[in-house]
């Protein structure tokens, strides 16, 4: 009798230790395993970095192909291209009211230009890089700083190109890179974690660099 009772003492012993050992605990009904959810974690990184390369190589595709039908900016962009490659008052070049002939509205954007040139562009090289450089900059500074979503990215420019006027984005004028600089802000100024300081001297650079490039600090007020 004592030995039965021994074995049966054994038995229950074991079958408390196994119950209580965390391998042999009944996991909660929804959830999945650790090597599930990890392998999902990953898929959803590369996938997120391969969308990324994808709008990369469309958006930077996209003005390259314009040009290969003999695109040529209008308007604007000829002006300020004349302006470089002649070195001339505003009033040689296009007719305008008299405060506006006694400075220059985009010096900044004529000292880049100016640069180019003098490393050996034309005025058709210059033309093209106004186009497709302000393009880029626009389309790829939303891309960066939209990095985590560049399918809303690639949405938005599409809802721009088909409700807006498309070529405006192609028409190679300085504003395009204050278009790019405010994207930043209004990035930058969501940012909870960064140090109000942080924001204010970015910020200010950002405001000198449009009012210089383009004159249009009024725009910000």
């Amino acid at each position: 009798m004592s030995e039965d009772k021994e074995a049966e003492e054994e038995k229950l012993s074991d079958g408390a230790d196994h119950k209580s050992d965390p391998k042999n605990e009944m996991k909660p009904s929804g959830q999945e395993p650790a090597s599930v959810a990890a392998m999902r974690k990953f898929l959803e990184q590369r996938t997120l970095v391969l969308l990324f390369l994808l709008a990369l190589v469309v958006l930077t595709v996209i003005p390259f192909r314009i040009h290969m039908y003999d695109f040529a900016a209008q308007d604007d962009a000829r002006r300020h291209v004349a302006k470089v490659v002649s070195d001339r008052e505003w009033s040689d070049i296009v007719v305008l009211d008299e405060p506006f002939t006694n400075f220059d509205h985009n010096h900044g954007w004529h000292v880049v230009l100016g640069v180019f040139h003098k490393l050996g562009l034309d005025k058709d090289g210059l033309l093209t890089f106004s186009s497709i450089g302000l393009f880029l900059a626009f389309a790829l500074t939303g891309l960066f700083v939209y990095r985590r979503e560049p399918d809303a990215w690639m949405v938005a420019m599409l809802a721009s190109a088909l409700l807006t006027f498309c070529p405006r984005w192609m028409q190679a004028r300085p504003f395009i890179l204050a278009a790019a600089f405010f994207i930043i802000l209004l990035h930058l100024w969501r940012q909870p974690d960064q140090r109000l300081r942080t924001k204010v001297v970015i910020s200010t650079v950002l405001f000198a660099l449009a009012t210089w490039i383009h004159g249009s600090w009024y725009l910000y007020a």
